[in-house]
């Protein structure tokens, strides 16, 4: 167990002898706690940007460049952030097989595996003797600021665990004790956890539904989300005056509509200069939400956007001005190209 998960993580990258293999796009932590271990770091980019899933031959053709007596570690996100695309069983299993095929340790990190809306499968299905699961409780129970993770490891990988085990107790020591009372709690089977989880799914999956479909219909590139709160738009069709990179394109979405973004050039490895941010769809209160959702009602997609309409008004008044932005974007690059 760890001070957020978070904490294992640089601690199983720190004390591993080996380098580190990450997926593009990577939540923002992953590089940096590779190189703060002076680890070397191998990035696949995927050949296919729509799910941004690395194929066999996209991950194959990384190793053929890599040293082969030098361990390595890759580090699974699924449920992904940014992307909020879950990995199906299918892409699991391929990665799974090469990963045993290389003898590649896997670092899964499954932290919005409960906010999953399409079926989660874990790479420890089809790779437990080399799969480190690793989850928590900030996302699914919402207590963010507890700093609660723990990590799962195979008895064929318990020399590393005492090493990561060992780092732990010279950094945040353990967790506090009311928060592992409140785990050990958590842990239980619990009707009363697992009813909020579903609340949370439901409300969850409108608000995603909502943001792609407004965006889509804007003629954003942008995937549904599958999972938490997240999607990556992919705002190139807003590439105009004074837009060179994506820090900037988010300060323009920021002066213009009131609406921040964090761009995933580099922060989330995505190459220079390509407009993907992510998008996290959460800025309302969610209270009233979980209060009012009918968990044995099928909602259409009109009674959904009256559900958001009504509980998650903040989330609509975004989204249109996040709307009512490209489309102004739209017309002033159409302007920039009619003066060149």
């Amino acid at each position: 167990m760890g001070a957020g998960s978070k904490t294992i993580i640089y601690h199983v990258i720190s004390v591993f002898g080996g380098e580190i293999i990450l997926f593009s796009p990577s939540w923002t932590s992953y590089l940096p706690q590779t190189q703060l271990s002076g680890k070397k770091s191998h990035i696949i980019f995927p050949s296919d940007t729509k799910r941004y899933i690395p194929s066999t031959e996209d991950i194959e053709k990384e190793l053929e460049k890599c040293d082969p007596n030098i361990r390595k570690i890759l580090v699974l996100n699924s449920p992904n952030n940014p992307t909020g695309i879950t990995y199906t069983e299918k892409e699991i299993k391929n990665i799974a097989d090469i990963c045993r095929k290389y003898k590649i340790i896997v670092l899964s990190d499954e932290i919005y595996a409960r906010l999953s809306f399409t079926k989660f499968t874990s790479i420890s299905k089809y790779y437990p003797e080399g799969t480190i699961v690793l989850t928590g409780f900030s996302k699914w129970a919402s207590v963010g600021g507890w700093r609660a993770g723990y990590a799962l490891f195979p008895k064929e990988l318990h020399s590393l665990k005492e090493a990561v085990s060992s780092a732990g107790s010279h950094s945040y020591t353990c967790l506090p004790t009311p928060i592992q009372y409140a785990l050990l709690k958590g842990l239980q089977k619990s009707k009363e956890l697992d009813e909020y989880i579903a609340k949370c799914k439901k409300v969850l999956s409108f608000a995603g539904k909502y943001t792609y479909s407004k965006l889509h219909d804007a003629g954003v590139d942008v995937h549904e989300s599958e999972s938490s709160y997240y999607c990556m738009p992919n705002f190139s069709n807003c590439r105009t005056v004074g837009v060179f990179d994506c820090q900037q394109l988010c300060d323009k979405f920021l002066e213009q509509g009131n609406v921040a973004f964090q761009p995933c050039d580099p922060h989330f490895l995505r190459p220079i200069g390509e407009l993907t941010t992510r998008l996290s769809f959460v800025n309302f209160k969610g209270q009233a939400a979980l209060d009012s959702i009918q968990m044995d009602k099928e909602y259409n997609e009109k009674e959904q956007e009256e559900f958001l309409i009504k509980y998650c008004p903040t989330l609509i008044e975004g989204i249109q001005a996040l709307v009512d932005c490209v489309k102004l974007f739209k017309i002033e690059k159409i302007i920039d190209d009619a003066g060149k």
